[in-house]
């Protein structure tokens, strides 16, 4: 090999550009908790999957013109999208589809089919294709949905495999924390390695914490990562169970699923 090559590969290897010499690792490219400096914050959560068969975006945040800034501060290119997963209906997690899909009308996009019929139909017009989801469904390779889960609230998660073990990736854990978890563990049939997204447990109080906690620890997840709907009593009782396996999950904070 050239010299002049190998330096050149090297020099893209350090770079933080999009699907290069990049392993598997999740981004969080929109929370309204703070993270990263020069990344904006905002109501929602949004998370960018790399170093699988697909890249994936799992939610959009409320906002899309701060999701597009925050997905160039983090060089992320919309072009480079290949899977849309939307968690469920509500706007902090969907409100970023229009202007992400003006962006990248190749996308494929994964939705609960219980999404409004007005919603999927503009969704289905500027994307290359809308699935809606009822059960578990496989994005690519060691990425799949959890399918729906809950009834006020019908929700899927993202659930990835890796050499660690599954992460478990949330937008507001409306079904609940616990059964999304248990669901992953049961049906995919491998050990939980990381837990992370909203947890929705800003109401949560000592005693259901408690139980939170004890289940989670039962299940043998080994780092959690709340976040955005997760409220703050709830993240400092996690944080104070998991210790060195709590996992700060700031807008911008890029997370290695390597061993």
């Amino acid at each position: 090999m050239k010299k002049s090559t190998l330096v050149g590969l090297l020099v893209l290897c350090l770079l933080p550009s999009q699907g290069f010499c990049q392993g598997k690792t999740l981004t969080v490219v929109y929370n309204n908790v703070a993270g990263e400096s020069g990344f904006a914050t905002g109501w929602g959560f949004s998370c960018m999957v790399e170093g699988y068969e697909k890249t994936i975006l799992f939610d959009t945040g409320k906002d899309g013109q701060i999701l597009l800034k925050n997905l160039r501060r983090a060089r992320f290119d919309p072009a480079g999208i290949d899977a849309l997963v939307l968690s469920h209906v509500h706007e902090d997690h969907t409100g970023g589809v229009k202007d992400l899909l003006a962006r990248n009308g190749s996308i494929e996009v994964y939705c609960p089919e219980s999404f409004p019929l007005r919603m999927k139909e503009e969704i289905k017009k500027r994307s290359k294709a809308l699935l809606e989801v009822r059960e578990p469904v496989q994005v690519c390779e060691g990425a799949w949905t959890t399918g729906i889960l809950g009834t006020d609230v019908e929700e899927q998660a993202l659930v990835l495999d890796s050499a660690r073990g599954l992460v478990v990736i949330t937008g507001c854990a409306h079904p609940g924390i616990v059964r999304i978890t248990r669901f992953a563990r049961e049906h995919f049939q491998r050990n939980v390695y990381l837990v992370t997204g909203g947890f929705h447990l800003g109401k949560a109080d000592e005693k259901r914490m408690q139980w939170i906690v004890r289940n989670l620890k039962e299940l043998g997840v080994e780092k959690i990562g709340p976040s955005h709907c997760t409220g703050d009593f709830a993240m400092n009782k996690l944080e104070a169970a998991w210790g060195k396996g709590f996992v700060r999950l700031g807008c911008g904070r890029k997370i290695s699923l390597e061993p």
